[in-house]
């Protein structure tokens, strides 16, 4: 069976066309994020000192909406200046916050690989943790599925002891397990 596209004349085209309109896509978005990682540290620096925040709102009106709703909540993270509806006023918060937030912001610059992306990464990674637990067991509900995985409960239980349980965890569980049945048998006869 011959799995080969065959392109017309008009398909070739249209295909080169595209594959150009990708490669500019592909470098505009280089040139976003270089320039975006160099401003987003410059202007952490510059604007506390000038007080020139509507530096910040110069580059949050010139960017796409979810880009902008990033660089507005970094901004907002590590400048004292209020903002609403994703734009910055003059007035400044509580000068315990401006504090906090000059500390966080330098902490933050000390490190040179430290820009809005890397921030970006962090807090999806503290907003968004994994549930380990669910993962696990979704694992092994697939891996012991006959048509997905079709392992045996032995494989299953070599695999955990192999991820680090030890048999004594295992024990542990069980007793502990076998006392919560037993307190739970003699509530279900205490009521009945």
């Amino acid at each position: 069976m011959n799995t080969e596209i065959t392109l017309n004349v008009d398909q070739v085209a249209i295909q080169s066309n595209l594959n150009q309109l990708i490669e500019q896509v592909r470098q505009a978005e280089e040139v976003t994020y270089a320039a975006l990682s160099q401003l987003s540290r410059d202007m952490l620096a510059y604007i506390p000192d000038s007080g020139d925040i509507d530096m910040a709102n110069r580059l949050i009106a010139v960017l796409k909406a979810d880009r902008a709703l990033g660089v507005t909540a970094y901004f907002e993270h590590f400048l004292p200046w209020h903002c609403e509806d994703g734009v910055f006023s003059t007035k400044i918060k509580k000068a315990a916050r401006v504090e906090k937030k000059a500390e966080e912001r330098m902490a933050f610059l000390e490190i040179e690989a430290n820009n809005y992306y890397t921030w970006k990464r962090e807090e999806n990674a503290s907003k968004n943790p994994k549930d380990f637990a669910a993962l696990i067991t979704k694992a092994v509900v697939n891996g012991t599925n006959e048509e997905k995985g079709d392992l045996s409960n032995d494989a299953v239980l070599t695999a955990v002891l192999a991820g680090g349980v030890t048999l004594t965890d295992l024990a542990a569980f069980l007793a502990n397990q076998e006392e919560v049945a037993l307190e739970e048998v003699a509530a279900i006869r205490q009521v009945g």
